[in-house]
């Protein structure tokens, strides 16, 4: 979303869901002062289930862009803009329209609406262990009795910390610039999450590395292609079938890739694991 105008407080854009036809629907909105609001409309009857409030990730002012997005998942919708989260509601919206609103005939562009799919199984999640760490020394405390007779007892050891982070880079070795697009559970997401994201179009130039994403799952998608094309009119694509996402007026198959235990590379100084995927020809 991007406001062209600015009219103190009475604009507003976003985008909505639900069934038209039925009139029922839900308006994700925000104005370029840095409010944003959740509005629920049916049978002609508006109510604001969230009323305009000021969030620090809204970008104010006009020409800048804001990111909404919607996510309905096992009966709660949770809305993000430039991909924190900021509200959650509790239903299921009937109906599987989409589109965009625009409050008091403002100007506004919009670009990159997107409608996916997440993954329902968890067949696919999988969640990375910590490096291998010293065997913690169980501490011993002595104490002796009324009687004169000496015992010790063992304090109980904390629970090991949560799973450590991927900081996944990609690598240009395919000789030419090249577009990319990238869905994975943010770390973000409790462990064990199926909420993947869809992020395009990174450029990465010609033997460039990118770094991308943190997650904490080992599987991710992505699809990536040559910025021009060769001399029969066609471009060198790296696609699969396992996720697509709709975006610019295409629809895109991503390609899954699962990474490997053995290719983690501990990095000590931001205590996390990195993983390079090369793009080659």
């Amino acid at each position: 979303v991007y406001f062209q105008s600015d009219r103190s407080g009475q604009n507003g854009a976003g985008i909505n869901f639900g069934n038209a036809q039925l009139g029922s629907s839900y308006q994700f909105l925000i104005q370029p002062d840095g409010r944003f609001a959740f509005f629920r409309t049916s049978n002609g009857n508006t109510v604001a289930l969230k009323s305009f409030t000021f969030n620090a990730k809204i970008r104010k002012g006009i020409n800048e862009e804001n990111r909404l997005q919607a996510v309905m998942q096992n009966n709660t919708i949770r809305l993000f803009i430039n991909d924190a989260f900021v509200h959650v509601e509790y239903g299921t919206p009937s109906g599987k329209d989409f589109g965009v609103s625009v409050v008091n005939n403002c100007d506004v562009a919009f670009d990159q609406l997107v409608i996916s799919t997440s993954m329902t199984s968890s067949d696919n999640q999988q969640i990375v262990p910590d490096p291998p760490k010293p065997k913690p020394k169980v501490e011993e405390n002595r104490y002796t009795n009324e009687e004169g007779a000496k015992g010790s007892y063992e304090k109980k050891i904390e629970k090991p910390a949560a799973p450590l982070p991927i900081a996944v880079h990609f690598v240009n070795k395919s000789g030419k610039p090249l577009y990319v697009m990238v869905s994975y559970v943010p770390t973000t997401e409790k462990i064990g999450s199926n909420y993947f994201i869809d992020k395009y179009w990174f450029t990465l130039g010609k033997d460039a590395k990118g770094y991308y994403f943190d997650t904490h799952n080992r599987i991710f998608y992505f699809y990536a292609e040559d910025q021009n094309q060769n001399f029969w009119g066609s471009k060198r694509t790296w696609a699969g079938g396992s996720r697509s996402v709709y975006a610019n007026g295409k629809r895109y198959y991503l390609r899954e890739y699962e990474i490997k235990m053995e290719n983690l590379v501990y990095d000590a100084t931001y205590n996390r694991y990195t993983f390079t995927l090369d793009l080659t020809k």
